[in-house]
């Protein structure tokens, strides 16, 4: 499945085009302002798929805190405890601004 980035702006002009890639080539294609992703158009079919691949912002922000918290006491954490930290802070960098607006 491909996928592509494209300026709100630009992405305005081509829209049918856009979501008929999506429908029939299962394209996703996401759309930018200011160099930042802001939304996306994906394949009806996806939809569910992706909701769940992305929780609610507020988790990654609990996730965030919880890293910055364990950071303080990592050196003492048994070394199982430091993967589960070291896998949050992988996560939290990888969805690292998702659901924020910069309107």
């Amino acid at each position: 499945m491909s996928s592509e980035e494209m300026g709100i702006e630009p992405a305005r002009k081509v829209l049918g085009p856009i979501a008929d890639r999506a429908r029939y080539a299962g394209q996703v294609t996401y759309l930018t302002r200011n160099g930042r992703r802001i939304a996306a158009v994906v394949p009806l079919n996806r939809i569910k798929e992706t909701a769940v691949a992305m929780p609610h912002p507020t988790v990654w922000e609990d996730a965030s805190k919880a890293f910055e918290k364990a950071q303080s006491v990592y050196a003492s954490l048994p070394t199982e405890a430091q993967r589960a930290v070291d896998a949050l802070g992988n996560l939290t960098s990888v969805y690292e601004g998702y659901g924020e607006s910069d309107e």
